[in-house]
């Protein structure tokens, strides 16, 4: 079995500016804020295409990038849309990468009764197809960084937030089924 592919399909990262009047921005830059349903408003960027959430407190939640080039961009626009409404330049703090989402086809079907039993061998892993239909795996002991496979053979791994801990954790799995396949031949 070759080292799986994977494509980063969503990152979420936060960043912290001074405090907001969100009612304020939410009329002058016509975003949505509906404080009675949740506490952020939600300001939406074209290029990259991201949502950003924007709390009182100053805190700033993006998704929906898939580079990180993207998120800085996104943090970017919104910051100077703030910035307008304000009529002062504003900064924001460190970019802080909390999760990030990456998607590969590992290009077998899997009985995923069978790689239950081996991948719990190696880790952590949880299949109870009667509630979901993927079996999820996590390859790093005391970590939150998650592979949920189907019997498609698609995966999505989730939780890391560095790219170099999405390609170790595909490898190690990618490691785990090859050794299934050759010892089940």
């Amino acid at each position: 079995m070759k080292r799986p592919d994977y494509k980063i399909i969503n990152i979420v990262a936060a960043a912290h500016t001074r405090r907001l009047d969100l009612a304020k921005l939410s009329d002058e830059l016509r975003i949505e804020y509906e404080p009675r349903v949740f506490p952020a408003a939600k300001y939406r960027s074209l290029e990259p295409k991201a949502s950003l959430l924007l709390f009182e407190s100053g805190s700033i939640i993006c998704t929906g990038c898939k580079t990180k080039s993207d998120v800085k961009k996104a943090f970017r626009e919104v910051i100077e849309s703030i910035g307008k409404v304000y009529k002062r330049k504003l900064k924001i703090s460190h970019i802080n990468i909390t999760n990030m989402v990456a998607s590969s086809d590992l290009g077998l079907e899997l009985d995923l009764d069978n790689a239950y039993s081996i991948l719990r061998e190696h880790g952590l892993a949880m299949y109870e197809p009667e509630m979901f239909p993927g079996l999820a795996f996590w390859p790093f002991e005391g970590k939150t960084t998650s592979i949920l496979l189907f019997k498609t053979g698609k995966a999505i791994c989730a939780g890391a937030k560095n790219e170099s801990t999405i390609k170790n954790a595909f490898e190690k799995l990618s490691k785990i089924l090859e050794e299934y396949k050759g010892s089940s031949s």
